[in-house]
């Protein structure tokens, strides 16, 4: 695999990986703010972590990272000509 090829395939596993690890960051540290209990915060964190991972593997394999962050960038609607009105 080409080495640029690889940095962009890269990024794209990052950015799917994040997703989900934010999305848990918040709920444990809204989880964190009502319990005040440090083991809560560690699991959910690790828990963050192995959902991050397991989704972009999942997404990578399947589909890779470039294609499916086009995919999910993409707009189909705007890509159909509309009826010209005169």
């Amino acid at each position: 695999m080409k080495p640029i090829k690889l940095l962009v395939e890269v990024m794209g596993w990052l950015r799917v990986f994040l997703s989900p690890v934010i999305i848990g960051g918040i709920i444990t540290f809204v989880a964190y703010g009502y319990t005040q209990n440090i083991v809560v915060a560690i699991v959910g964190c690790l828990l963050s972590l192995v959902a991050g991972v397991w989704v972009a593997e999942r997404i990578r394999k399947k589909h890779g990272t470039i294609n499916f962050m086009s995919r999910t960038m993409a707009t189909p609607e705007l890509d159909k000509e509309e009826p010209t009105k005169n």
